[in-house]
């Protein structure tokens, strides 16, 4: 048995791995660890839309986190 505040421990005591589905009010919000009522893909290429205009206003360039060019490359 749990020591301490039982609600709290619920709540804290797990990471985002272990919940598999979230329901409020009755309705599911997840289910299998993926959220129902957006489109992920549609959100994440808004995402990236705006993240590259925001970034032209700014006049800036975004710079690779990764090497451009293929090891060995000269």
């Amino acid at each position: 048995m749990p020591r301490g505040d039982l609600a709290r421990q619920l709540v804290w005591g797990h990471v985002s791995r272990t919940v598999r589905d979230v329901l409020v009010d009755g309705r599911v919000v997840v289910r299998d660890r993926r959220p129902t009522g957006i489109d992920l893909a549609a959100v994440a290429e808004a995402a990236a839309e705006r993240s590259a205009a925001l970034l032209r206003r700014a006049g800036l360039t975004p710079r690779p986190t990764w090497p451009a060019e293929p090891a060995g490359t000269p």
